[in-house]
């Protein structure tokens, strides 16, 4: 029986596109699938259907009506591993949470100390609402924060004429109050705003924390100084949309995005890190490893270490970037993830073992961070020695994302 054929049409000069495609790759690589087209494109290229190709499915950066029309007019299933929604394209999404890339931004520029945050948003594009910012934003004002923006009006709203914003954004990173900690939506955004700061002589990250959304990891490392990103995970994207396409070339149809969590920090120079010696935390944190099996709370870790919730919860922040609770709760969701891919346990059994009241809410747990429950995911990664898609580590098991999402 012939092998199916599938087009990928995701661009190839990004990390982000180029990790996609590895993670899609891996996964046609273990199940001997598909035969993939790849063409090389770039971030700017409008993708279209070739028109001399024939094939069975599409995984594409589903970025406008006319490729949706195109899409449509094959019939062929398709996946959109793209941010951007294009209205009422029917068409099965895999992508990165955004609001969860925000929060871990958050997070990150809070551990670092400083009192005065400022967003660099995304360039204009049509069909895309900006959920990083969202989030960032109510992350911080949780925590009684503020966030200033620079007046998008005001730039020249595109990643292809980046020195015209140079003097407005200097102009903006002066006003801000030192030290300061700004969030770009973007690894190339980000470089813009250490080149703003080396034109306003402010010095990265002493006066300004500059963090990336993402992490585009040529741009990162030729920044002066390196960048600190966020890793949005581009090949689990990847290895989930290859077994979404599976499900479609099955019979199956679209259902709801899948999003998948952002896999940590990337850490390098142009962020103030937090300091990692703190003796109570590491306490802490061999106490939780200890005890991932059983039902803990973090009134049992203050009892282990005899300190105050309200210290505790600092320390843990300004060293880790979360809370002791949300530690606990990361390290007992990815015992269970390990013990469904390892062993043939019922998911009941391992929700027991790993501290959890039943496997109901082991099964809210695993939703919220991978939106997969636990039967789909113990049949997605088993025997595959792939990494848990779960957030946690300060960097990923593969190199991440880009600029074109």
């Amino acid at each position: 029986m012939p092998r199916k054929r599938v087009a990928l049409l995701i661009e190839t000069s990004t990390s982000w596109g180029s990790r996609i495609i590895a993670g899609i790759s891996d996964y046609v690589r273990r199940h001997e699938r598909w035969l993939l087209y790849v063409d090389h494109r770039g971030v700017f290229e409008q993708p279209t259907v070739p028109e001399m190709w024939e094939g069975d499915g599409i995984i594409a950066r589903v970025i406008s009506p006319m490729l949706v029309r195109h899409v449509k007019s094959k019939r062929l299933p398709c996946v959109n591993v793209s941010q951007i929604r294009v209205p009422g394209a029917d068409i099965q999404q895999v992508t990165t949470d955004e609001q969860r890339v925000g929060v871990l931004a958050a997070e990150t520029l809070l551990a670092a100390g400083v009192r005065t945050f400022g967003y660099y948003g995304p360039p204009k594009r049509d069909f895309y609402a900006d959920r990083v910012g969202e989030s960032f934003r109510r992350r911080l004002a949780d925590d009684g924060f503020a966030v200033r923006e620079l007046d998008q009006d005001a730039l020249s709203g595109s990643d292809t004429s980046p020195h015209l914003d140079l003097a407005k954004l200097a102009e903006w990173i002066d006003a801000l109050a030192k030290p300061a900690a700004v969030l770009a939506w973007n690894t190339l955004g980000a470089q813009r705003v250490v080149e703003a700061c080396c034109w306003a002589g402010v010095p990265v990250p002493e006066g300004v924390s500059v963090l990336a959304g993402d992490h585009d990891q040529l741009v990162a490392e030729i920044s002066t100084p390196p960048l600190t990103c966020i890793d949005h995970s581009p090949y689990r994207v990847g290895f989930l949309a290859a077994a979404e396409m599976d499900r479609l070339l099955a019979g199956g149809s679209p259902g709801e995005p899948i999003l998948v969590e952002p896999a940590g920090v990337v850490w390098r120079d142009s962020v103030v890190a937090p300091s990692r010696q703190d003796d109570l935390v590491t306490q802490s944190l061999a106490f939780i490893a200890a005890n991932s099996s059983r039902a803990i709370t973090v009134d049992d870790l203050l009892n282990t270490v005899g300190a105050s919730r309200r210290s505790l919860e600092l320390r843990f922040r300004r060293t880790v970037g979360h809370g002791p609770a949300t530690e606990i709760r990361r390290v007992r969701l990815r015992r269970a993830c390990e013990m469904l891919v390892c062993t043939d346990l019922p998911i009941k059994q391992v929700a027991a073992k790993c501290g959890f009241s039943g496997r109901e809410q082991f099964e809210r747990a695993l939703r919220a961070e991978t939106s997969l429950p636990p039967s789909r995911y113990r049949e997605m990664y088993r025997r595959r020695a792939m990494p848990a898609p779960l957030s946690g580590g300060s960097q990923s098991d593969h190199e991440p994302s880009g600029r074109g999402r």
